[in-house]
């Protein structure tokens, strides 16, 4: 349910903040000032005050921008809120929990490791995809060149 829910969360609003509202502000204004003011109202829209969301929406736009690739923002958008969904869910059932400090201890322990993995998947999501697309502009210039000399 919690994959479900991160993924339809995170389609919709890539493609509202990132394909139509961002590329629209390109059109106006630098890409920095596009993205700092996408963010921004991807913060207002998400009505919450934690000033964490205009960073990731700041990373999310670069992401989008840096690959050409919405598919890209929306795989680690997903990955975002399907673990603070699982964070979230350890931390309230941890609440409850308070006759065994073990069990406390243990779903604390899962809700530090789920952000682990969260920041781990997103520098390797980074380095796969950018290592990947090296590779192919790597072989299209060989393929060019092979052309142009035969």
């Amino acid at each position: 349910m919690f994959l479900i829910d991160a993924f339809g969360a995170a389609v919709s609003e890539e493609i509202i903040f990132r394909k139509f509202l961002l590329r629209s502000l390109l059109k106006r204004m630098r890409p920095i000032y596009a993205i700092v003011l996408s963010s921004l109202i991807f913060y207002f829209c998400h009505f919450s005050i934690m000033a964490t969301i205009i960073i990731i929406g700041i990373f999310y736009a670069s992401v989008a921008l840096r690959w050409n690739s919405l598919l890209l923002a929306i795989a680690m958008h997903t990955i975002y809120d399907f673990l603070g969904n699982v964070a979230l869910s350890v931390n309230q059932v941890s609440i409850t929990i308070t006759a065994d400090l073990n069990t406390y201890q243990v779903l604390h322990g899962a809700a530090a490791l789920s952000e682990f993995i969260f920041i781990a998947t997103y520098f390797t999501m980074i380095f796969t995809f950018d290592f990947g697309s090296a590779c192919v502009a790597k072989i299209k210039t060989r393929r060019k060149i092979a052309e142009i000399a035969s």
